[in-house]
């Protein structure tokens, strides 16, 4: 699988706004289009309450800066695959927001959407972008709070693993510098999944920071300069470890060795 013409934009965490502009125009930036008609995934909101608290001011940040924005679909609408392919064929940018990973790839899945939005990305014909859930999307695999989302386990929910798209050969967890107050530090729960995983390299994005892929490298984008994408380490006893990316480091996206 060649990944050259990959372009993503995969955030840890910050939605669209001021603060997490840098990634939001680094996305922009990497359409081949001057100003790209941009669709927004909102799949991840699985209650009313979610989409409503996220999805209009998505819609309006992009709106706002005089693109072309529309909506995959909208809460709870039956997608009509057909409609939604259109969408997706048309869209130089997708931009997928954060929420529940695992209804995000089941509904993606059921209407066949996964495979043409693999196949435009790896054709270079879209640019993939999002946060959380949406940062997940491409990857084989993401460490998910989609548990934490479901009334039935939101008292003893667990991290879990979702697999993405694929198309980028790499597992990742955002919010990579957060802490949930019942299973501590993020991070070490990724390193807990990591060490009883197949060895695959792996990142952590921290909030306010993203991966990027273009051009066959893999870099960061900070948001905020005191916030990192973190690559994991596999130490010989077994035990993962976490380096963060210096401002400048490129990784070969095929081998992630540096490029020197």
């Amino acid at each position: 699988m060649s990944l050259e013409k990959l372009k993503i934009i995969a955030g840890g965490g910050g939605g669209p706004s001021s603060s997490s502009r840098p990634a939001i125009e680094a996305a922009l930036n990497l359409s081949v289009v001057e100003k790209p008609n941009v669709l927004i995934i909102p799949t991840p909101k699985r209650t009313l309450e979610a989409f409503e608290k996220t999805i209009p001011g998505t819609y309006r940040f992009f709106t706002s800066l005089g693109l072309r924005t529309e909506l995959l679909h909208d809460f709870n609408e039956n997608i009509d695959p057909d409609q939604a392919s259109d969408k997706i064929n048309s869209a130089d940018v997708i931009y997928t927001a954060g929420g529940d990973t695992l209804h995000m790839m089941e509904v993606l899945r059921r209407h066949k959407l996964d495979t043409q939005l693999a196949r435009r990305a790896l054709a270079g014909e879209v640019v993939l972008s999002g946060i959380s859930a949406g940062a997940i999307l491409p990857t084989k695999w993401g460490h998910s709070d989609s548990l934490s989302y479901r009334p039935e386990t939101a008292d003893d929910w667990e991290y879990v693993r979702v697999n993405g798209l694929g198309i980028a050969p790499l597992a990742i967890t955002p919010h990579f510098n957060t802490a949930s107050d019942r299973l501590g530090a993020r991070k070490d729960q990724f390193a807990a999944m990591l060490a009883n995983q197949p060895s695959i390299p792996a990142f952590g994005i921290d909030n306010l920071a993203a991966i990027q892929i273009a051009d066959g490298k893999l870099s960061q984008v900070q948001s905020d300069p005191n916030h990192f994408v973190h690559t994991a380490n596999r130490e010989t006893d077994g035990s993962i470890t976490f380096d963060a990316m210096s401002a400048n480091e490129e990784l070969d996206v095929h081998t992630l060795k540096k490029v020197s």
